[in-house]
């Protein structure tokens, strides 16, 4: 999945991303899975350790906000929205990764 938001901004001029994916289930119906970033996370302290690290903690803020919806059919159609009718457990899991080259400060 190929989501990217520019964090440098504040959060109210922060463009909702999403992304898009669909497979065919068992018996032929066709789900689109539709996933928004709706806010995304703008500063935190770095990890580390020893005394500096542990006394200088600070929450993500403001904390991420994904939204999966799910769809029977190929488009975002309100009339199609199965999410609230699927029994299913759903975990969102995220990695840190480095930003790139452009949006990295110079010196």
């Amino acid at each position: 999945m190929g989501l990217a938001i520019d964090s440098r901004e504040p959060p109210e001029k922060q463009v909702v991303t999403s992304n898009r994916i669909s497979r065919i289930t068992n018996d032929g119906h066709e789900i689109l899975y539709v996933l928004k970033v709706i806010q995304q996370p703008s500063r935190a302290r770095a990890c580390g350790s020893g005394a500096k690290a542990s006394a200088d903690r600070r929450p993500v803020d403001p904390p991420p906000i994904l939204q999966l919806k799910i769809y029977d059919g190929d488009r975002e159609d309100p009339s199609r929205d199965i999410t609230c009718s699927l029994d299913a457990s759903i975990i969102i899991v995220s990695r840190c990764v480095p930003a790139y080259k452009s949006l990295r400060k110079t010196s």
